[in-house]
């Protein structure tokens, strides 16, 4: 498996760099004469500049994820939702579910899904970040 297809887009990583997530990643993507490529931080430890985005990987983006997303109204817990990512055929699921809290069993929040499992954890988490569930920088 290519490196490309282990990290996030360029253009996802570029949307996560612009909501203020932490460029904290094993892997980057420079942009150099216009051709974005991926670059391991080991290889050029200063990174500086506009033409430097984290390319999470996988993990990195899995630990970035909330396992749990509350929903409040008028200081009453409503609902919970948890993690769930599963692969089916050839694309990836990410999801959060509620597991029979309140009201009933089986609702979901939210359910984003893409043939790289990475893409489909940074759009998770670029929902959770627009949505007010994450906070960044923090």
């Amino acid at each position: 498996m290519e490196l490309s297809q282990q990290v996030c887009s360029l253009e996802l990583a570029k949307r996560l760099k612009a909501l203020g997530v932490k460029q904290d990643s094993l892997f980057y993507w420079h942009n150099i004469d216009s051709i974005p490529s991926v670059i391991c931080e080991h290889w050029f430890p200063e990174r500086s500049g506009d033409f430097w985005v984290a390319a999470f990987t996988v993990a990195e983006l899995g630990a970035l994820l909330t396992w749990e997303v509350l929903i409040w109204d008028d200081n009453e817990l409503r609902h919970s939702y948890y993690l769930s990512m599963i692969k089916v055929t050839n694309e990836y699921l990410v999801s959060y579910n509620s597991t029979g809290n309140k009201p009933v069993y089986g609702i979901t929040l939210k359910c984003i899904k893409d043939e790289s499992e990475a893409n489909a954890r940074a759009l998770m988490l670029i929902w959770l970040i627009e949505n007010g569930h994450v906070k960044v920088g923090e």
